[in-house]
């Protein structure tokens, strides 16, 4: 730093302080962005843990189980059902349905794939017919299209 009425050799010893400082704070600041990418990867490695697929899949099945604490297994279809047989993905959809009911839960069935929503739902009416003997009314809302 010059100062009128210093000579450059008083500016020296001056000049040297004031380059430790900047050295210093270099590696002050060199530490601080080592401790911050530190930080931030610890951070980053949280978040993923938090949304990790086996963290996710935890969740879910402590929600199912909550969800769904009253369980029975549907193995095959009502007797009411007659010319036809369920296939193993559509029993499976059905045992769903009845946990739904077990628990007064609701449930939409929904897709474009004509996978049998309607034998389904005709499935699950038959098996609260023979099995709960549950007789109705039922209320089925389906869209025009």
């Amino acid at each position: 730093m010059f100062c009128f009425g210093q000579d450059e050799e008083e500016e020296q010893p001056h000049s040297s302080v004031t380059k430790v400082v900047v050295e210093e704070k270099k590696k002050i600041i060199s530490n601080l962005d080592e401790v911050d990418v530190d930080h931030l990867d610890n951070a980053k490695q949280d978040v993923d843990d938090e949304y990790s697929d086996a963290s996710f899949n935890r969740g879910l099945q402590s929600y199912y189980a909550v969800a769904h604490a009253v369980s029975e297994t549907v193995d095959s279809q009502s007797s009411l059902l007659v010319n036809g047989q369920l296939k193993q993905y559509q029993i499976k959809g059905l045992e769903w349905l009845v946990s739904l009911y077990n628990n007064n839960l609701n449930g939409i069935l929904a897709d474009e794939m004509g996978l049998g929503k309607t034998i389904q739902t005709i499935a699950l009416i038959t098996h609260l017919m023979e099995h709960k003997r549950v007789n109705g009314p039922f209320l089925i809302i389906v869209p025009l299209s």
